[in-house]
């Protein structure tokens, strides 16, 4: 099966106005985007769907689906902050996705997780080389609530 054809059988389609993206699994943490304006959404399941055989993140939400402008890579973590990361490295370098978000210019990595026990310095020191290697924003935290719209009037990767 090619990317696209695992992509289609992974995906789903949503416009509702409150999307929760969480674990499948039972675990805490989620990803939430509000959506008043019914933009339709497009999740990825790539945690054992697009991705079985090596390490990867959960979801990937693509915003709008008919014009792609924010792509959100999305891993719902523990506390393993340099786990998660490497998981959304190896999602957004792998052959489905590397040349699939070329264009897009507004990339953000939500690396959600249960409990920050690391210094804020070096959160800042993730977060900047993050952007630097992959020209995308990285955002680690215990909770996030995104409006869509806002999301795709961002010019590009900034907070």
């Amino acid at each position: 099966m090619n990317c696209d054809e695992k992509i289609s059988n992974c995906e789903e389609i949503n416009s509702d106005p409150k999307i929760v993206i969480n674990d499948p699994d039972g675990g805490k943490t989620e990803l939430r985007l509000r959506n008043f304006k019914g933009i339709k959404v497009r999740i990825i399941k790539i945690d054992n769907c697009v991705i079985e055989d090596i390490t990867r993140c959960d979801y990937v939400v693509e915003i709008p689906i008919d014009n792609i402008k924010v792509v959100l890579f999305v891993e719902l973590k523990g506390k393993n902050v340099e786990h998660g990361i490497e998981q959304l490295e190896k999602t957004i370098n792998h052959i489905c996705f590397k040349d699939r978000y070329n264009s897009v210019l507004n990339k953000r990595a939500y690396l959600m997780i249960t409990q920050l026990k690391i210094p804020k310095s070096k959160v800042e020191n993730f977060k900047e080389k993050f952007r630097n290697k992959h020209n995308c924003l990285l955002i680690i935290k215990e909770y996030v609530e995104e409006d869509i719209e806002k999301l795709i009037n961002r010019p590009s990767n900034k907070d």
